[in-house]
């Protein structure tokens, strides 16, 4: 017979995750700053709760305010580097004017940075949807900016 035992672990031995103080000063910051809920909610599911992790939560943050209050959590400063890049390319990716001669550029900082996130955090923190990011340069090139078609 097999017991299969889920333990509760601390901020301390995942270290993408951020405390419970943390987070709830990054929640009282945006509230502060009249930004909508999800925000907050997506700054928690991030850094509160492995496995449960969404592309919405990360678009919400995406750009400056994300790499902003990512700098402010009490993760390690390697994850931190590699979040906020992250952030950024996703930014620059949805911007309503995006040169395509920068494409090849922001989709070689999305493939190193995608798999710096894939070697440093479990198989359940994302999915197959970051995964399908790596062609959005591709669909740029095609078809135009993101804001235009389907984001």
């Amino acid at each position: 017979m097999m017991i299969l035992v889920m333990c509760h672990r601390s901020h301390t031995e995942m270290p993408w995750m951020a405390s419970n103080r943390s987070l709830k000063a990054a929640e009282s910051i945006l509230a502060d700053a009249k930004f909508p809920p999800q925000y907050g909610s997506a700054v928690k599911t991030l850094f509160s709760t492995p496995g449960k992790c969404k592309s919405v939560d990360w678009l919400h943050l995406a750009g400056p305010l994300g790499m902003y209050i990512i700098g402010l959590l009490d993760i390690q400063a390697s994850y931190k580097t590699v979040f906020q890049r992250f952030l950024k390319v996703l930014y620059q990716l949805r911007g309503y004017n995006i040169s395509v001669d920068t494409l090849p550029h922001l989709k070689g900082e999305l493939v190193e940075v995608l798999a710096l996130m894939e070697s440093k955090l479990p198989l359940d923190y994302a999915g197959i949807n970051q995964h399908c990011l790596v062609h959005l340069p591709s669909i740029i090139a095609l078809h135009g900016p993101l804001p235009y078609l389907w984001m």
